[in-house]
């Protein structure tokens, strides 16, 4: 099922983006984000070397239950976006920003618990793709059209290895 939806994302997202303005800058009338619809973060820190300590397997299992969670709300989170874009493919797609830039910063928290090395890894894995899918929001989201099925891939890779390391 998770992965029916991740596809869908990526589908919808491409559809979207190639229907929409080429650059991020506002039509006439238009604006970025609808101010009150946009949520904030706190900056996330830059990811810095987890001291070594020792793994708790309760704590392990629980951020893998955690860390499942928060992406396919995350996925949800995003497709609602996807759905509003056609009206406003601008705010859609810096909201979908603001939306995984806090995917990212909670996968960054889970990373810093006290759980085994693969769970970690596979995090940062997961940490990296998310970093990947943001600059090409920013930078160049027509270009996620030709990257579709390598973005899906890389989708389907973290969540299988997340799904393998949490065994």
């Amino acid at each position: 099922m998770r992965r029916s939806w991740l596809a869908l994302l990526v589908v919808a997202a491409v559809t979207v983006i190639a229907c929409a303005h080429p650059t991020e800058d506002p039509l006439p009338g238009e604006t970025l984000a609808d101010p009150t619809t946009t949520r904030t973060t706190a900056p996330t820190p830059s990811r810095s070397s987890t001291p070594t300590r020792t793994s708790d397997p309760a704590v392990t299992e629980e951020v893998c239950d955690d860390a499942q969670s928060v992406t396919q709300d995350a996925v949800d989170e995003i497709m609602a976006k996807v759905a509003q874009a056609q009206a406003n493919p601008a705010a859609a797609i810096a909201q979908a920003i603001v939306i995984g830039e806090e995917w990212k910063s909670k996968l960054e928290d889970f990373r810093d618990e006290p759980i085994t090395t693969p769970v970690r890894d596979t995090l940062d894995e997961g940490i990296d793709m998310i970093d990947d899918l943001l600059r090409t929001l920013r930078t160049n989201p027509t270009s996620l059209i030709s990257q579709a099925n390598q973005i899906q891939d890389q989708i389907d890779e973290f969540q299988d290895n997340l799904a393998d390391a949490c065994e």
